[in-house]
């Protein structure tokens, strides 16, 4: 078992909730635990939430997730409002 298999092995035991990178890990494997995406790209790895599947953590785990959805948010608009450039005169 390598490290990201032990956490998810925490995670399926209701020990907590994991940022980890996609790595194709076995999640099948574990029927209690789920898999939440988190917003695409600028990072140097792609990452996503496990948690357990059924869980009295679940409001605190989808509150996380919303954080990190509201963050990738506001920073998509920032890249939006950049001002353009106009030659003078």
């Amino acid at each position: 078992m390598n490290a990201l298999e032990a956490i998810l092995e925490l995670v399926s035991k209701g020990l907590g909730v994991a940022l980890m990178p996609d790595w194709g890990l076995p999640v099948s494997r574990y029927r209690d635990v789920r898999v939440l995406p988190l917003p695409e790209p600028g990072y140097f790895r792609t990452v996503g939430m496990i948690s357990p599947g059924v869980s009295s953590r679940a409001p605190l785990v989808m509150a996380i997730a919303g954080i990190l959805q509201q963050i990738e948010l506001e920073r998509h608009q920032a890249k939006a409002r950049v001002e353009p450039l106009y030659a003078s005169g």
